[in-house]
């Protein structure tokens, strides 16, 4: 015992001079960096009170909005010496140079647990450990079936299935009754009803006969207990229609739709024999009743600012935009992309894009949205703000929740995410994906509004706030949230989810 002892103390010894001797380490880069910076200034006659930014990629509005705040612009996107960056990808920010003032854009490792295809299902398998919600209330069942595990779990719903269908066809067989002989005198009476009478319309398959009370009391029983059986009956179908995505892509590139187990079995093959295409797939369940509106169906964007992560720091934004699908949605023919897929880039390919009774570029605006609901769901006012968006302020908290675990915690760091929404025909809203460095390219004139107002309000947040907030909190809906102090920036199109205290 007493060796053991001495052992552990030598090897926390050992262990304190390690972290004595890299702080020492990160202490002396931070005053090389410093000094060097200071260098930098006086050779491109910058002054030491005029904040530096660095941009990788075309973020017009991003520069513009740091250039109105007095900010200097870095030409080099791989200098180090910035107050703040801006770039597309996390690899680009984060190195052993980045020092603890300088503010970047992205939080490491974000792609492992939130805006890949795969990650965010590994992220949303763990929300049990955070909340007491089944996720697949808010998100349809996914599988990554490059994975021979959840390959089996994927096919072995599809078995049975396909178990349960044989089973019901060969009951019909069984249970068809023989050809019935049909005396004389029961002709007579047949004959004698007017629907054999000569010269009346033939039926067509189309009328349809009142159901009895009786019938349709048993009728909603049974569908009131499918629903509560099944989290995803809002959602489910005819036609078992799956989503097959690409797990690390984006843009709707690769995505393609299916019903047919071994179609999608020979797609995931195909792509594993090649080494170039080889790439891990995710599989979901296809919203088969989503909200129509003017014949087309459509997923919403949300933008999504986070913080910090020690606390989780939230801010969701008060706006958000309807993306259209190009074409009439249509179950029956799941090859048309257009009809299924709302990605700008893929569906302004189609012939029919413009659309004048969804306006330019088949975008709505949220405010939009909550108009239409307002005239043509009006026995449930409020149905926007009260029901559909508080949704997705819910599910944003917990999808952001489950990936804290993984997202490396950064002071100065902040994200701003995409988060993909669809509605069913039920007004529930369900989770698609979760987008790193959404879109901000003036695509339609309701993205080009909407996203420079956005820019300006983030930036409102990231360099303001913090100044500003003293520490004090308040509650708001069960989120503990930052104090705004006086003279606040936040506009009425900024809105606080909150900070998610999770102590409590």
């Amino acid at each position: 015992m007493a060796n053991l002892a001495k052992f552990q103390e030598r090897n926390q010894a050992f262990i304190k001079l390690l972290e004595d001797r890299r702080l020492q380490h990160k202490l002396q880069a931070a005053q090389v960096w410093q000094k060097n910076f200071a260098q930098w200034r006086r050779t491109n006659n910058v002054s030491t009170t005029t904040k530096v930014y660095v941009i990788t990629g075309a973020y017009p509005d991003v520069r513009s909005a740091l250039s109105a705040r007095g900010y200097f612009e870095n030409p080099d996107p791989d200098s180090q010496y910035f107050d703040i960056k801006w770039c597309l990808k996390t690899r680009s920010i984060y190195s052993p140079r980045l020092q603890q003032p300088q503010l970047a854009n992205h939080f490491s490792r974000a792609n492992e647990c939130l805006t890949t295809k795969y990650g965010l299902l590994l992220s949303m398998q763990s929300l049990k450990w955070h909340y007491n919600v089944n996720y697949y209330t808010f998100y349809p069942r996914s599988f990554d079936i490059s994975d021979p595990h959840e390959w089996r779990a994927f096919s072995a719903c599809q078995h049975h299935l396909d178990c349960q269908d044989r089973l019901i066809d060969e009951e019909k067989q069984e249970g068809q009754p023989g050809p019935t002989d049909v005396s004389a005198e029961q002709w007579g009476m047949l004959l004698g009803c007017p629907c054999f009478v000569a010269g009346s319309p033939a039926a067509d398959g189309s009328a349809s006969l009142a159901l009895e009370d009786h019938l349709r009391q048993e009728v909603q029983k049974m569908l009131e207990h499918m629903q509560q059986r099944g989290v995803q009956f809002s959602i489910a179908g005819p036609n078992n229609i799956w989503i097959m995505k690409p797990g690390g892509a984006s843009r709707g590139r690769g995505i393609s739709c299916s019903n047919n187990m071994e179609e999608i079995r020979e797609r995931l093959q195909g792509s594993q024999q090649d080494p170039v295409k080889s790439r891990r797939w995710i599989v979901q369940k296809y919203i088969e009743r989503p909200l129509i509106i003017h014949d087309r169906k459509f997923d919403i964007r949300q933008w999504v600012l986070v913080t910090g992560l020690d606390p989780l720091t939230i801010w969701f934004y008060q706006d958000s935009y309807l993306r259209f699908c190009a074409e009439d949605y249509d179950a029956t023919n799941i090859s048309n992309v257009y009809s299924h897929l709302s990605n700008n880039c893929i569906a302004r390919r189609s012939t029919q894009f413009e659309s004048g009774s969804l306006g330019d570029g088949n975008m709505w605006s949220s405010a939009d949205f909550e108009r239409y609901l307002a005239t043509t769901v009006s026995d449930r006012p409020g149905l926007w703000r009260n029901h559909i968006q508080p949704q997705m302020k819910r599910i944003v908290e917990m999808t952001l929740a489950c990936a804290t675990d993984t997202l490396e915690q950064r002071q100065n760091s902040f994200e701003l995410f995409g988060f993909d929404f669809a509605v069913d025909t039920s007004y529930n809203v369900w989770l698609i994906e979760v987008n790193c460095s959404p879109s901000l390219e003036h695509s339609t004139p309701v993205t080009a509004r909407m996203v420079k107002a956005m820019v300006d309000d983030l930036f409102k947040v990231v360099l303001d706030v913090p100044v500003q907030c003293k520490g004090e909190a308040r509650e708001t809906q069960g989120i503990t949230a930052p104090k705004e102090a006086d003279g606040s920036p936040f506009t009425e199109a900024t809105a606080l989810v909150g900070v998610v205290d999770r102590r409590r």
